[in-house]
């Protein structure tokens, strides 16, 4: 009986721990009211080699900081197959759309340059990437990227990846919003919650 003791203090202590943890180490983030934001610097990153990096030195950034691209510049075409950007290339992002309809995801960005450092690759459920790109200089802006991009996002799990592309380009949130919140989104709203 004695054996019995530590090894069901165990297994209730470890209930309790699972129940009580904290919503930040969930893997899928949860769509409310057409809205899912979220901190770059969450996101699962392809490769512990990735050229992705935490810093905090631009200011007005949220959460604990964003991520840059410190590795090898990706530029050329304005989209690429899929299968040809390396996982240590990549941050993923899982989403869960509980509001079915047209959405556009968008990257929160920083960059010092007007070109040479201003762009990233971006895909959404594993198709093509394409360049998302930004103008604006010295302030976190959302990506411009010519025409937004629409997906149209039926309820359920859906896929939102970034990779890097220029050196330089700091992202600090992932936005994906319903076309109507487009002319009134604000990215200093809450993170989204996140859920296994």
């Amino acid at each position: 009986m004695k054996k019995k003791i530590p090894t069901i203090l165990f297994l209730c202590s470890t209930l309790l721990f699972s129940a009580c943890r904290d919503k930040t180490s969930a893997t899928t983030w949860v769509e409310v009211d057409g809205i899912v934001r979220i901190e770059a610097e969450d996101g699962h990153f392809g490769s512990e080699q990735s050229g992705w990096k935490t810093e905090s030195d631009f200011p007005g950034f949220s959460g604990t900081g964003y991520v840059i691209w410190k590795g090898a510049s990706s530029s050329g075409p304005e989209s690429k197959p899929y299968d040809s950007v390396s996982l240590s290339d990549r941050i993923s992002f899982r989403i869960k759309i509980e509001t079915p309809g047209v959405y556009y995801v968008k990257v929160l960005n920083y960059h010092l340059k007007e070109d040479g450092d201003n762009d990233v690759w971006t895909s959404v459920n594993k198709n093509e990437w394409g360049k998302t790109y930004d103008w604006q200089v010295k302030k976190w802006t959302l990506d411009e990227r010519g025409e937004w991009a629409k997906y149209d996002f039926a309820a359920g799990l859906h896929d939102i990846e970034i990779a890097g592309r220029s050196p330089g380009f700091a992202v600090d949130q992932v936005l994906i919003f319903e076309e109507s919140h487009k002319d009134q989104f604000i990215p200093e709203a809450e993170p989204s919650d996140r859920v296994d």
